[in-house]
């Protein structure tokens, strides 16, 4: 009787066990699991969007970053307004562009008086080199842009694999878009040529 009051206890225990091991097993696969579902990628642009932009052109957004500078060799004008874009999507738009009498559309933030302005332009892909020396440089891209209404409305834009540098010439006066990074985010400074912090006195040559 005693030895099947034992055998009874002993398969009571590994019956305890086996039992909390296969509830540990659980919680830990549980664990896992809502470990993953959490490891969402981070947001990449978190201003307010501004310009909605032909595909596959990725749209621009305002920003204003907290405590943002310009860098040291960076002349900073005294009115502009920062954006930002998805930037893989937009090096691969601009990339996708054709030479030449090409039908694609890029939207521009234009800072005109003070404000910023959303502006499209037909745009093309145009020839700075050889293309031996095109294909030991891919990342040198040019292009030229016009706007549909008015030839004279027009824009330029280099980019050379760090930076990018956008001239846009609209109703005469010329504005600018020209990339910078802080905090390790391409930021996008939009301003005029005619800023007072580049506006030089007489006497200056």
């Amino acid at each position: 009787m005693k030895k099947v009051l034992l055998l009874a206890c002993a398969l009571f225990i590994m019956g305890g066990a086996e039992a909390a091991k296969k509830t540990k097993q659980k919680k830990q696969a549980k664990k896992i699991v809502a470990t993953k579902v959490e490891a969402k990628p981070l947001v990449r642009n978190s201003g307010m969007r501004l310009c909605d932009a032909p595909s596959p052109q990725p749209a621009w957004f305002l920003e204003l970053p907290k405590g943002f500078r310009f860098p040291e060799n960076f002349q900073q004008p005294a009115a502009y307004k920062l954006v930002t874009t998805i930037d893989t999507a937009f090096n691969a738009f601009l990339n996708g562009i054709p030479y030449d009498k090409s039908q694609r559309k890029i939207s521009l933030p234009v800072f005109i008086n003070n404000t910023l302005v959303c502006k499209e332009f037909n745009v093309s892909r145009t020839t700075t080199m050889d293309s031996d020396l095109q294909a030991k440089y891919p990342e040198l891209l040019s292009f030229k842009a016009f706007a549909d209404d008015n030839s004279l409305n027009s824009a330029r834009i280099d980019c050379d694999g760090i930076n990018t540098r956008i001239m846009i010439t609209y109703d005469t006066k010329v504005y600018y878009i020209t990339s910078v990074v802080f905090n390790t985010i391409n930021y996008y400074a939009c301003y005029a040529k005619d800023d007072s912090n580049f506006i030089k006195d007489k006497f200056e040559r």
